[in-house]
C-alpha cells in the first residue's frame, strides 16, 4: 500500500489568503456602493450628497483628502465637496477651469495619477498645494444615457 503524501499547506494557505483578500476588496466596494446609495436616499441637497460621497471614497480608498469637482457643461470643474480621514484640513482652489488637469480631464476622459517622488514637483500650474504629494483624479463624465465612471 502507498502512503499517501500530506498535502502542500504552504500552497493551501496562499491561495486561501488570495481569496480572503479579493473577498475583503469586494465587500469594500460593496459597502461603497450601499454607503453613496443610502447618501442619495438621504440627502437633502447636492452639495450634502457629493460631501458625503466625498467622505466614503476618503474611508474606503483610505486617502488623505477626497474632493469632487463638479458643475455644469459650461463650468464643470468648480469644487462641489471635499473631505480628509483625519482632523487636518486642506484648501482645495475653487475651480480647475484652464488648469493642466482639466483640460486632459475634459479631452482625454481618463485617470489622471501624479506622484511628486515619480513625476517630480508640479510646475506652476500645478493649482493644489505643493504640501499634497500624490494626487488621482478620476473623470465622472455625463453623456446623454447615462453618467459613467471611467
Amino acid at each position: 500500500m502507498a502512503a499517501i503524501a500530506p498535502p502542500n499547506t504552504g500552497y493551501l494557505a496562499t491561495a486561501l489568503q488570495e481569496a480572503s483578500d479579493a473577498l475583503r476588496e469586494r465587500t469594500d466596494e460593496l459597502s461603497l456602493v450601499r454607503r453613496v446609495g443610502d447618501a442619495i436616499g438621504e440627502a437633502g441637497s447636492t452639495a450634502e450628497l457629493c460631501t458625503e460621497v466625498a467622505r466614503a471614497i476618503a474611508e474606503t480608498v483610505e486617502c488623505t483628502f477626497a474632493a469632487i469637482y463638479s458643475g455644469p457643461e459650461t463650468a464643470p470643474f468648480r469644487l462641489a465637496a471635499a473631505a480628509s480621514l483625519f482632523a487636518d484640513t486642506h484648501e482645495f482652489p475653487e475651480s480647475l477651469e484652464g488648469t493642466p488637469i482639466a483640460n486632459a480631464l475634459a479631452e482625454d476622459a481618463q485617470p489622471i495619477r501624479f506622484d511628486a517622488s515619480l513625476n517630480g514637483v508640479p510646475g506652476s500650474a500645478w493649482p493644489f498645494a505643493p504640501t499634497l504629494e500624490s494626487f488621482l483624479f478620476v473623470p465622472l463624465l455625463k453623456d446623454r444615457k447615462s453618467t459613467r465612471l471611467n
